[in-house]
């Protein structure tokens, strides 16, 4: 068995040093920690990584509730030009932990389960009696994220708007006929 990479931000928060009063944390990831998740997400820049939660321990059971914002400034590549593109990402924070045993016991079942878009995701397992607040951020961030990001004033290629003409010598686009059937109304 291989052993788990280390974590670029790791920000752990022990479950025993919780009360029952909500307690309100701020974590920054530091500058060896941005350029490791710079690399991770392929930015050419982390400035900052900033979560401000809230952790709440639930008063009838294991569980552990998580709730607050995610802020971060960020440099990605134009997906058209390769410019620097920067942005500020805020996002919510909304997670649940608990115990790993708590889960499997809730999970041992073999059955088929179905899902809906609607389901509030499972809680994510403890570790080590901790829970992990900076791998937490680093998720949200990588959701975040823009895709395809574009410096000012960029357009998409020509290939996407069907109004432009078409160079006879390209090859056909694997689209074009559904984008045919689409302004045909069919």
């Amino acid at each position: 068995m291989t052993a788990e990479p280390p974590l670029e931000f790791s920000w752990r928060l022990p479950v025993g040093s919780l009360g029952r009063e909500p307690r309100r944390v701020r974590l920054a990831a530091d500058s060896a920690a941005r350029e490791a998740l710079a690399r991770r997400f392929d930015l050419l820049a982390l400035d900052s990584l900033v979560g401000e939660v809230t952790v709440t321990r639930a008063p009838d059971g294991p569980t552990v509730h998580v709730q607050g914002r995610m802020s971060a400034d960020v440099v990605q590549a134009c997906v058209v030009t390769l410019e620097p593109v920067a942005a500020h990402i805020e996002a919510p924070v909304d997670a649940r932990f608990a115990p790993a045993e708590v889960l499997s016991a809730a999970g041992n079942a073999a059955c088929e389960v179905a899902f809906s878009i609607e389901d509030e995701d499972p809680p994510e397992p403890f570790v080590d009696d901790s829970i992990e607040l900076g791998e937490l951020l680093a998720q949200l961030l990588g959701m975040a994220l823009d895709p395809y990001p574009r410096a000012p004033g960029v357009t998409a290629p020509a290939w996407r708007d069907p109004e432009l003409p078409v160079d006879d010598d390209a090859p056909p686009h694997p689209f074009a006929t559904l984008v045919a059937l689409k302004k045909n109304g069919d």
